[in-house]
């Protein structure tokens, strides 16, 4: 790391500077967004791009910063992505049904895009077809080496940094080359066919050594799937890197890249002695709301016993509108909120129908949470609802303060820009973030303000 000392060193300057003018405001309150957090405080990811593009801003890169593709350089058996220094094998062959070798019509052509491959043979160990009959071909490790794939022979799974709640702590090499920016498969055309499917990662999630993180290329979705399955798989290999040390998951301009990690442990230098207003744990539980002092949200915690969920009108216990197993509508059929989520849930906390004389909780201002949306279907609106999704551990993906919680879909506030029947909501069992139709049922859980 000593080549990224220096910029480091500016980007602890930059962000202490914004700290008073900027940070401070967000700490217990203030636009949710994405942050970083540490226990006195948050910080926007907005502003930690332009601290690490401002510390860039003069930064040389070993590479050929000419390169004829841009970013990526096409030399014919692989792709070189001159922004990681990462080079990767390239896919031949025409999309079609795709197989599991060693038993697919394929399988001698290893760059073929229809091959897939198991992770593991035994259920733990890397010994399933991505290492016997993938990896050691390309690395010819039956012939010595002599005839490698592109003329060398350190290929390898990329790595996946795992998500937020599981971390693999790993870089985020798989994930760098995703781009939904068009028409699924969510990749440059550059790397040659793709199927909209699960890449295999080399990385294991921190809680469950049977299975393997996978990127879905359809949607950008991360996946944690048994090691036995067979899914898709496509080679790295390490290549001359911007500024040295690990590649990590990074923030890129075209000068060069900084990795995640030291942003976050500068952003933690700079937050050390920010003083907070409010209550220095995370999660405070009054009885019937749960505030978060890292986003200064108020949410609604939940009643009843998780059993199977029932829409509302009709259902059991659609007389308590904080019941857990509760279903509602978005929309009655079109893409105005007029479902049952406002009308037999939001209206009855607000208290409509009553002039607001018995608010839950008594306040009368609450409304579904935002979602950030998914990288191919982004709504620009914070990520409320995501800031309280925690998989560390089983599900529901959400801390126990909150009460009673269905492993299932919750509806936020936000539509989809290109879809505007559908609205972005967010998975208590794996914390993804689809987009689903309005006149669909899920759960709900109501938020307020900034809990003040």
């Amino acid at each position: 790391m000593r080549q990224l000392s220096g910029r480091v060193a500016v980007l602890v300057a930059l962000l202490v500077g914004l700290t008073a003018q900027a940070f401070g405001q967000s700490c217990g309150g203030g636009e949710v967004g994405k942050v970083y957090c540490n226990d006195a405080g948050t910080v926007p990811v907005a502003l930690l791009v332009q601290a690490v593009n401002v510390a860039l801003g003069t930064a040389e890169c070993p590479h050929d910063p000419g390169a004829p593709n841009g970013r990526f350089e096409d030399t014919g058996l692989t792709v070189i992505d001159h922004q990681t220094g990462l080079e990767w094998e390239k896919k031949t062959g025409a999309i079609g049904t795709n197989k599991e070798c060693p038993d697919g019509p394929n399988c001698n052509d290893p760059h073929h895009v229809n091959n897939t491959y198991t992770w593991s043979n035994s259920g733990v160990a890397f010994d399933g077809g991505a290492k016997t009959l993938f990896l050691d071909v390309l690395n010819d490790v039956a012939g010595g080496g002599t005839n490698c794939f592109a003329g060398h022979c350190d290929w390898r799974l990329p790595s996946s940094g795992g998500s937020f709640e599981l971390p693999a702590d790993e870089p985020a090499e798989l994930e760098s080359i995703v781009d939904c920016s068009s028409d699924a498969p969510c990749i440059a055309p550059i790397f040659g066919p793709t199927f909209s499917f699960v890449y295999w990662s080399s990385s294991t999630p921190a809680d469950g050594p049977s299975r393997a993180w996978g990127i879905d290329f359809f949607h950008d979705e991360l996946i944690g799937s048994s090691k036995t399955h067979s899914k898709f798989a496509r080679a790295v290999r390490d290549g001359s890197l911007c500024g040295g040390g690990d590649l990590g998951a990074f923030y890129c301009n075209d000068a060069g890249r900084v990795p995640v990690a030291l942003q976050v442990r500068a952003v933690n230098v700079a937050l050390e002695n920010a003083p907070c207003p409010t209550d220095p744990r995370r999660f405070e539980d009054t009885g019937l709301t749960v505030i978060d002092h890292r986003t200064g949200l108020e949410w609604e915690k939940k009643t009843g016993t998780a059993e199977t969920g029932t829409a509302c009108p009709g259902g059991a216990n659609c007389a308590d509108p904080n019941h857990v197993n509760n279903l509602y509508t978005w929309s009655n059929g079109g893409t105005e909120f007029d479902g049952s989520a406002r009308t037999l849930f939001l209206d009855v906390l607000n208290d409509v129908a009553g002039g607001g004389r018995s608010c839950f909780a008594d306040h009368c201002d609450w409304r579904l949470p935002t979602s950030e949306g998914n990288d191919r279907s982004p709504t620009g609106e914070p990520a409320e609802l995501e800031s309280i999704v925690d998989c560390s551990s089983a599900a529901p993906c959400i801390a126990p303060v909150f009460g009673p919680s269905i492993s299932s879909h919750y509806w936020s506030s936000s539509t989809d820009k290109v879809a505007p029947w559908t609205v972005s909501v967010v998975s208590f069992e794996n914390g993804s973030t689809p987009i689903s139709g309005k006149p669909f049922t899920h759960y709900v859980r109501a938020v307020r303000g900034n809990g003040n």
